[in-house]
């Protein structure tokens, strides 16, 4: 039976003044998440527009057993702790798909559902 992706979305409120810290942070636990036995297979890192504490982080894994060997890392925890050091507000979680909607790829198709 094949395993179901995962995706970790986290929501991130940065203490005001360390957004540039959280970045360098973050880009160093992205690399622990892509560099592990078991990777994610990309991150990425949302800031808002306008409330430049607010980010939101977003990535996606081949099985839930792969985001569970991760946290059980030292290394991904002790990377983890840098970044919510910098926090006022971490709010990590992991997520399943429940629904996709790509855009049409040629003329007169619909757009396609998962």
């Amino acid at each position: 039976m094949e395993q179901e992706q995962a995706y970790m979305v986290s929501l991130w409120r940065v203490t005001a003044g360390q957004e540039e810290a959280f970045r360098a942070a973050w880009l160093e636990l992205a690399q622990v998440f892509v560099g592990s036995r078991n990777p994610a297979l990309f991150g990425v890192l949302l800031q808002h527009e306008t409330d430049r504490t607010l980010f939101y982080s977003f990535g996606p894994w081949n099985s839930m057993a792969d985001v569970e060997a991760m946290r059980r890392s030292a290394e991904a925890q002790d990377a983890f702790l840098k970044v919510t050091s910098l926090c006022d507000e971490a709010q990590p979680g992991a997520y399943h798909l429940v629904e996709f909607v790509d855009r049409p790829r040629q003329q007169g198709q619909v757009a396609r559902r998962l």
